[in-house]
């Protein structure tokens, strides 16, 4: 949700100018923000900085497919903000800019204010490194003094508003809507790093390789077997158990309803796989703990989305820029040419050198070296960017000149 990147989330990507549902997925760029929703992706959007100035900023967003509020664009990319955003998350009906002075903005329906195409800042969040969107549920990372590879923060803080269906946001609370984000303190002080957001949970990491859980469990989502809903964080032993004890080389990211940890190259899924989003050769509807994914080379990032109606896939890259992909595939969204459901990692042929992968509800982005942005999947409200609404089961070049990317539900972004 980063990215649910209708609950799914979606990551965000980095590199502009444009060469020409139900899902939600998410984009990944480091130096960016999460997409999301409609599907429900995990989009996560961690920006490293040691000042309050952040080294990569874009000039221009642009968004197309659904519009994530009236006035917005249709199958074609059209402006919707500028002015030198550091990161862009795409989500279910919304969207969120982390600004270089560390504040976030947000337009669509970010549940702070009446649904609108005009990005409004969201109160009380400074020092942002990172967003994440879930079922109109979001969570921000503070951390004043920034987060820099192999140094544990001491001052980082988790922030969350949205709704809180299923206590997806980690209070302990019968309130139906937070409109003003509300710190999570029990997370005070741990080093949080990273955040990512599905449909109706949420998880962190600490600096230490800690991770927590906290929101529904459904379709054993948190990865703890069949226990119960988690209303407050609590750490999950299985899958800090992976990290080593430490954040480096671990990326957790989540669809709407199954999610992936990478560590060191190694990935490992769990939650809903009755499309395969495990990627573990498991045939059973849920696989309740981190399960290895069957991988024949290290990858070095990995995106998850997913929708609402439990269909979801993830992408992952590897050091020669391929991209893989496993889960659901019945709108073509590996672009393998074909509409069967792949049960282990697959090669998406007809790429260049991908530099960032993001999968959203049903559609997958892809950002090439050159920053050419690619397209595969659902196109039913022309989230794929290349003007028409039939679904590319073969990968599509539609954009070119791109710095940031973000796969929401039935949306997706781009900035120069």
């Amino acid at each position: 949700m980063g990215s649910f990147k209708g609950g799914r989330l979606g990551r965000n990507v980095k590199r502009s100018g444009f060469a020409q549902g139900r899902p939600w997925g998410h984009v990944g760029a480091r130096s960016a923000v999460f997409a999301g929703l409609g599907a429900v992706t995990l989009t996560l959007c961690l920006v490293m900085f040691s000042t309050s100035t952040f080294a990569t900023t874009a000039s221009r967003t642009y968004e197309w497919g659904s519009p994530v509020a009236g006035g917005g664009p249709g199958m074609s990319p059209q402006l919707v903000r500028m002015s030198g955003e550091a990161g862009i998350h795409a989500g279910n009906q919304s969207d969120l800019a982390i600004m270089p002075n560390g504040t976030v903005e947000g337009w669509g329906d970010t549940v702070v204010s009446r649904a609108s195409m005009k990005p409004v800042r969201i109160a009380s969040l400074t020092h942002v490194v990172q967003v994440a969107a879930g079922d109109h549920s979001f969570v921000a990372v503070e951390a004043p003094s920034g987060i820099q590879p192999g140094r544990c923060p001491t001052d980082t803080s988790v922030w969350v508003w949205g709704s809180n269906i299923e206590n997806d946001l980690g209070l302990d609370s019968s309130t139906g809507t937070f409109k003003v984000p509300v710190e999570l303190t029990s997370l005070d002080d741990l080093g949080v790093v990273q955040v990512a957001a599905a449909s109706w949970h949420m998880f962190a990491l600490t600096c230490t390789g800690r991770v927590y859980v906290w929101g529904s469990n459904a379709s054993e989502d948190l990865g703890m077997g069949s226990g119960g809903d988690q209303p407050v964080p609590v750490e999950n032993p299985y899958l800090t158990s992976l990290t080593g004890g430490t954040s480096d080389g671990v990326e957790l990211d989540s669809g709407s309803f199954a999610a992936d940890i990478l560590v060191k190259g190694h990935a490992y899924g769990w939650g809903n796989n009755g499309q395969l989003e495990c990627g573990c050769g498991k045939t059973d509807a849920t696989v309740g703990y981190p399960t290895a994914v069957t991988q024949t080379v290290p990858f070095t990032s990995i995106s998850s989305g997913g929708d609402f109606d439990y269909n979801g896939h993830s992408l992952a890259l590897d050091s020669r820029g391929r991209v893989w992909c496993w889960g659901d595939n019945a709108s073509g969204q590996c672009g393998l040419g074909s509409t069967h459901n792949v049960g282990t990692p697959t090669r998406v042929p007809g790429l260049p050198r991908v530099t960032e992968a993001g999968a959203g509800g049903e559609q997958s982005l892809f950002l090439d070296a050159s920053g050419n942005v690619w397209t595969s999947g659902n196109n039913q409200y022309g989230q794929g960017g290349d003007g028409t609404d039939a679904n590319e089961l073969r990968v599509v070049e539609v954009l070119s000149g791109i710095t940031m990317i973000s796969a929401g539900a039935n949306h997706s972004l781009a900035a120069t």
